[in-house]
Order: C-alpha cells, then structure tokens, then sequence
C-alpha cells in the first residue's frame, strides 16, 4: 500500500461495540509530545441492537491508517475495517458515505456529531438530496400518470355505453310522444295503445335497471384498480428494499476486502519490522563473538605472562641457591 492512501485527512470507519458516549470521548493522540490529533468533523450513526457503528471523519493533518485503527480498538472498538476516498472523484465518495450515516440516523435516531461540516460537502449533499427528490417525485408522477390513464380508458367504455343508453331513452320518449299524438287521435284503439305504452314503459324500466348495472360494474372495477395500484406500489418497494440490501452486501464486501488489505499491510510492516529486528540481533552476536574472541585471547595472554613470570622467578630462584652452595667452597 502506497503511503498516501495509509496516510490521509478522511476516513469512513466502521466498527462494533461502539455507541455515542465512546464518540464523544474518543482521542486521537500523537505518538510523540501527547498532544492530541484534532478533528474537524466527525458523523457517526450506531446500531442498539448489534452495538455496531459508522463514522465519518475529517482531521486538521494527514495521518496514518493503522494508527488510527490502533486508536480505535485502544479504546475499546473491535472489528475497526477503515475506508479512504479517492481523490478524483469531486468528493462523490466521501457524500455518498455522508448520506448513508445521515440516513442511518434518522432511522435509528442514534447519531453524534462533532465539529462542522465543510460547506464543500453540504452544498454536494444538499445538490444530491434536491435530485434524488426530484427523480422521486418524477417517478410518482410517471406512476401516477399511468394509472390515471388506465382507469380512464376503462371507464371511457363504460361512458359510451351510457351515452348510448341515453340516447336510446330519448328515442323511446320521442316514440312515447307520438303514441301519446295517436291515442288523442284515435278513439276506438285506446286499450291497444295502452297495451303500446306499458310495454314501452317496461322497456324504459329495463333500460334503466341497464344503466344501474353499469354503474355498479364501474364501482367493482375502481376497487380492482386500487388493489393493483397497491399491487404496484408494494412491488416498487420490495425492490427497493433488494436494492439496499445488494448495496448493503456490496459495502460489506468492500470494508471486508479493505480489512484485508489493512491486515496484509500491517502483517508486511511487522514481518519488516522483524527482519531489521533480526539484522539488528545477528550484528550484535557477531560483536559479542568477537568480544569473546578478544576475551579468550587476553585471558590467553594472561596465562603465558604468569606462566613465564613463574618460570623466571624458579630461575631466579636457582641461580640463588647456586651462588649460595658456591660461597661455602670458596672460603
């Protein structure tokens, strides 16, 4: 890993056994002089139920990843899997990850915040917010639109047929008229057309027993739209919720693969560690080698010294007694 991507000013952590009080207490110290790393901003969001938490931070300086991880789990935090953002992609990234804590927040209502957040990111989260409610509301409408639709194609048949019924009524009151013009006219037909106008008078009667089926067959289809409106709208959410859930899948893969990464980074940064370490140690025996080189060759020195220091004072010691057995034999 290169050390501007371990190295940063912005982190979206997450992490488990963490909740707001750990967040209002957290400290960020410095390895050197105990002064404290100072944080511009942090967001975090907490679940109750699995104790687990997201954090959005921003320092003052850049600093390192493990560190800061090191940090976390000090202080009591434990699976810490930290992200960084790239820095190309106009702070896309580092919104997206804003407005997953944010949304998180206002469905748990379990959230801390620290500092201020940059107008920079403000002003991309509320762009992101307008759009998403407009793309919303777009989508309502175009739905809305559509059913309106529908149910109006199927109640334009049902108009026509009583457009129709109606002008049929006026055709037979127009009849009714004239038979009425004919019984006036006639007197000695008068049972014949009464017998004319009864059955017409049913027929109106049955005209009208028509008109009210059709009303009634209308007020069973608007239930049927309603139900499959509702169809619809159960469906559009289930895929939403599928959606979250492959996006939540996909986050959890990416903290994990990063997780991993952190893992293999530190491992090679320990394993480097170690070999210097084992450098260092293999130095320091060969010193001591030839310290102990040195030692035996002192004590040897030593040795043959008082070896020979003993063998001058014996000859020392002889050449005395021989002077003294020749004095004797002088005198």
């Amino acid at each position: 890993m290169q050390e501007d991507s371990c190295k940063v000013s912005r982190y979206f952590l997450s992490c488990f056994n963490v909740n707001p009080e750990f967040a209002r207490n957290f400290k960020f110290m410095k390895s050197r002089g105990g002064d404290e790393f100072k944080i511009l901003y942090m967001e975090a969001a907490f679940n109750k139920e699995t104790g687990s938490g997201e954090f959005f931070m921003e320092f003052a300086d850049k600093v390192r990843e493990n560190k800061l991880v090191g940090s976390f789990k000090s202080q009591g935090a434990g699976q810490v899997v930290p992200v960084t953002f790239p820095h190309n992609d106009g702070d896309s990234s580092a919104v997206d990850a804003l407005l997953r804590i944010l949304a998180q927040q206002d469905e748990t209502g379990y959230s801390y915040t620290r500092g201020v957040l940059p107008d920079t990111l403000k002003n991309k989260i509320e762009a992101k917010k307008k759009a998403a409610a407009q793309q919303a509301l777009l989508s309502s409408r175009e739905f809305d639109e559509k059913t309106a639709a529908a149910l109006k194609a199927s109640l334009d048949g049902h108009t026509v047929k009583l457009e129709l019924l109606e002008d049929g009524m006026h055709a037979i009151g127009d009849c009714m008229e004239s038979q009425k013009v004919k019984l006036e006219a006639m007197e000695g037909g008068m049972e014949f057309q009464k017998v004319k106008l009864e059955a017409m008078e049913g027929g109106i009667v049955s005209q009208k027993v028509d008109i009210v089926d059709i009303k009634q067959g209308v007020c069973n289809v608007i239930p049927d739209y309603q139900n499959e409106i509702r169809n619809l709208k159960e469906a559009l959410a289930h895929k939403t919720k599928l959606c979250d859930r492959i996006e939540g899948q996909k986050g959890r893969l990416t903290m994990e693969i990063n997780r991993l990464k952190w893992e293999v980074t530190e491992k090679s940064e320990e394993n480097e560690s170690l070999n210097k370490e084992k450098q260092v140690m293999s130095k320091k025996i060969q010193d001591m080698h030839m310290q102990l080189d040195m030692c035996q060759s002192i004590a040897l020195l030593k040795q043959m010294q008082e070896e020979t220091q003993r063998t001058a004072e014996i000859l020392s010691s002889t050449l005395a007694e021989e002077r003294a057995g020749k004095r004797p034999r002088e005198a």
